[in-house]
């Protein structure tokens, strides 16, 4: 039998569709195709079948020369050429429902499932240039990561997602991973006022109920909260009970200070003040604080707007006292105590003075 060769061209492309037919040839070893043919010879049919026995590669067959695709001059075993601009490798499901694969594009190498076309959205990219992105198809980093990260092995895992890091918590669905252990949460809230953008401290009970707003809540404006509760206008605020080994110190230099006044009629200020014994009210009946720890115990101190009205340094008003409670510094008032004890042992001088020149009349 002879073959006309006409516009056949046993070249690369020969091999390639003998590997896609799956061919049957006998395994051999070959340096080359053993014959050459070009448009218009005539060939028998056991030279045709012997270049396809070595493009073939069927058993054990080795074809020992160099591979070129979309190049002339192969230089290695398989050398794809720059022509070439899109390379995909698929493994089919049972069934071939799908398929798994990867493929090169100019300057990415990229994995995914129903990687079916160049405009495929791959599930991970292996830039040029060394970057890796998931879910991404332009790394901005050496890892580039777009959608929501689980890492560690065992009972506890760190997990990510926009904006969160949840220690022993899955972000994305509030999974305690270690139900014997509490879960703690970082959380960002977004916004372009400072005082309106959160990063918050959470912590979570084993069976994932939040404890509180925020163990630590740190806003825009460098404001921080401990317990939850509303920042007020204050940088450090405590939502609940606080102590310390030590006292609490404030700067007070008088190379800081300028008009500098004694202060005056501080005995008639203090006798304006009025302490007062109290309970605050319960969190489901105030108009206010409704996230404020409070105790339930019995209180004693002093009422922020009439203390306002008398000593006014000693309060601070809220940015929006509809929404916000006042609070009171009483460090503040101490400067008008110790004044009015002056004064008033002041008084009690002179009026011992007095007494002893009235006895000695007698």
């Amino acid at each position: 039998m002879r073959v006309n060769i006409r516009t056949i061209g046993f070249g690369l492309a020969a091999a390639t569709c003998a590997l896609l037919w799956g061919g049957t040839a006998a395994a051999q070893s070959c340096a080359t195709y053993p014959y050459s043919f070009s448009t218009g010879t005539v060939a028998y049919a056991s030279q045709v079948n012997a270049n396809f026995a070595c493009a073939a590669l069927t058993g054990k067959g080795v074809f020992t020369g160099n591979v070129g695709i979309g190049v002339t001059t192969p230089y290695a075993q398989l050398d794809l050429g720059a022509s070439i601009t899109t390379i995909k490798f698929a493994v089919y499901e049972s069934g071939g429902t799908g398929f798994y694969g990867f493929g090169v594009i100019p300057g990415a190498l990229t994995f995914g499932a129903g990687l079916t076309s160049v405009s495929s959205t791959p599930q991970m990219v292996l830039t040029q240039g060394g970057n890796v992105g998931i879910q991404t198809t332009s790394p901005a980093d050496a890892l580039d990561v777009a959608a929501p990260v689980v890492f560690g092995s065992g009972t506890e895992r760190l997990s990510l997602n926009s904006g969160s890091i949840g220690f022993n918590r899955r972000v994305t669905t509030g999974q305690i991973y270690n139900t014997s252990a509490y879960a703690y949460q970082w959380q960002h809230t977004p916004s372009p006022t400072g005082t309106s953008d959160w990063l918050a401290l959470q912590v979570y009970s084993p069976g994932g109920v939040m404890n509180s707003g925020g163990a630590i809540v740190v806003n825009g404006g460098g404001a921080v909260s401990i317990g939850g509760g509303v920042l007020s206008t204050l940088l450090f605020s405590v939502n609940g009970g606080a102590g310390g080994t030590g006292g609490w110190a404030t700067i007070s230099d008088a190379r800081l200070k300028t008009n500098i006044t004694p202060i005056t009629g501080a005995l008639g200020t203090v006798l304006q003040l009025q302490g007062v014994s109290y309970n605050f009210v319960a969190s489901k009946n105030r108009t206010v604080g409704q996230d404020l720890n409070l105790p339930d115990t019995p209180q004693v101190g002093f009422l922020a707007q009439d203390v306002a009205k008398v000593v006014p340094q000693a309060v601070v008003t809220p940015t929006d006292p509809t929404t916000a409670p006042y609070a009171l510094m009483e460090s503040k008032l101490i400067p008008y105590l110790v004044e009015a004890i002056k004064a008033q042992q002041a008084e009690i001088a002179t009026l011992q003075a007095q007494i002893a020149a009235l006895q000695g009349t007698h």
